[in-house]
């Protein structure tokens, strides 16, 4: 038996058994991806913010810490600035002309929550395998997806 993949744009609502698929893409809010109807969800997601660069700045530090993924990339008006992968979570870099600009951070996730495991309580470290799934179709709410995403607001400091 071959595994079966959907793609598209969809989400899903847990249901008595298993999910449901809803068509359309939610308006992604900073917060788990995996509790706004992408539980199984694998690839990147850009958060844009609207900034508002002071004159005299001359660089500006760009947190993000509070992420859940394999990294986080930073762009400002759609140029990759860098990625965000280790402690502190910020990149610096030279600041662009004053004005307002758009900052984006991508998130990107990791294969987890696609390939499984699916249960098992916090034991999502340890060797899982479809043989150790429940025998019968459980609600959706029984699934625990690791968290992903950008869970709180960047942090935008400005370095004179």
């Amino acid at each position: 038996m071959r595994l079966l993949y959907l793609l598209g744009s969809f989400t899903l609502e847990t249901a008595a058994k298993g999910f449901c698929i809803k068509s359309g893409l939610p308006d992604i809010q900073p917060g788990d991806w995996t509790r706004q109807g992408l539980p199984f969800y694998s690839g990147s997601i850009v958060y844009r913010y609207e900034v508002d660069v002071p004159s005299g700045t001359q660089a500006w530090r760009i947190a993000a810490p509070q992420y859940e993924g394999a990294l986080a990339r930073v762009y400002c008006d759609g140029q990759l600035l860098g990625p965000i992968a280790f402690p502190p979570y910020s990149l610096e870099s030279p600041c662009p002309a004053p004005g307002k600009h758009e900052i984006g951070i991508e998130v990107v996730s990791d294969l987890r929550n696609l390939l499984g495991p699916y249960f098992g309580g916090n034991q999502h470290s340890q060797y899982w395998a479809w043989r150790s799934a429940p025998v019968h179709e459980v609600p959706g709410e029984h699934y625990q997806p690791i968290s992903q995403g950008l869970l709180s607001n960047p942090i935008v400091t400005y370095l004179r």
